[in-house]
């Protein structure tokens, strides 16, 4: 009888302890930390210095014209789109547009002797290839390049006036601030060619004892990007085996 009432009292707490259990609030398990996605269209703003590759010479039979050096700062835009894939690689395209003021001139008898060149505005269009590292995207890009010169060489007026084209070759690195806000910090080589200053049909590059160089131009610029849309972006392609 003892043993029947001992087991009844055993059933009666044992059932009101899980009964309890079962009313308290459970703890939810922590929250994933957020893994940052490249993957959307994005655009921004930047701004930045620029300078030529070497000294722009022009040595004529009738005396030497010291090198034009130009460089200067340059600001304008971005557009581009991003692609995500499995895990870390991000591939793709941007567009650009700067106004510019990278320019020099030097004078050795004035009206006679002068050598002068100015880049008013310059852009690209080029592909991006990247490594992610949550945060962080180390990238290369390359593709074409276009801009505004204005280059005089010696003795008679001899000019180019016009929008040059070439290539631009380069990489970076960008910083999610947060899911939307990015910042970059992005090297680029510009280079244009040979853009002959010319009278009445004639290259000055053409004439005795001158020597012309390529409009070529280093550029480091520093950059804001939004990204627009779902600022998480849909998740990385993963393959599947």
């Amino acid at each position: 009888m003892k043993r029947l009432l001992f087991a009844g009292i055993a059933a009666v707490v044992l059932g009101s302890a899980t009964a309890l259990a079962a009313d308290m609030p459970v703890k939810a398990a922590p929250a994933p930390a957020p893994v940052f996605n490249w993957t959307g269209f994005y655009g921004g703003a930047n701004g930045g210095y620029g300078w030529n590759v070497d000294p722009i010479l022009a040595d004529t039979a009738v005396g030497p014209i010291p090198g034009a050096k130009p460089n200067g700062w340059f600001g304008g835009g971005q557009l581009g789109y991003n692609w995500q894939t499995t895990p870390n690689w991000v591939w793709g395209i941007e567009t650009d547009l700067q106004g510019a003021d990278i320019s020099d001139s030097k004078v050795a008898a004035p009206g006679v002797l002068f050598n002068s060149s100015r880049l008013t505005y310059f852009g690209t269009v080029r592909g991006r290839i990247g490594y992610a590292m949550d945060r962080t995207l180390l990238y290369f890009t390359g593709g074409f390049a276009y801009g505004h010169l204005h280059d005089e060489i010696c003795c008679a007026l001899r000019t180019f006036n016009g929008t040059a084209t070439g290539y631009a070759l380069g990489g970076g690195l960008e910083y999610k601030l947060n899911p939307a806000w990015s910042v970059k910090l992005e090297y680029q080589y510009l280079n244009f060619g040979h853009n002959d200053a010319t009278l009445a049909g004639v290259s000055a590059c053409t004439l005795a004892g001158v020597v012309c160089r390529e409009d070529a131009f280093h550029t480091v610029r520093l950059g804001l990007n939004y990204k627009f849309g779902d600022p998480w972006g849909k998740a990385p392609v993963v393959a599947k085996y």
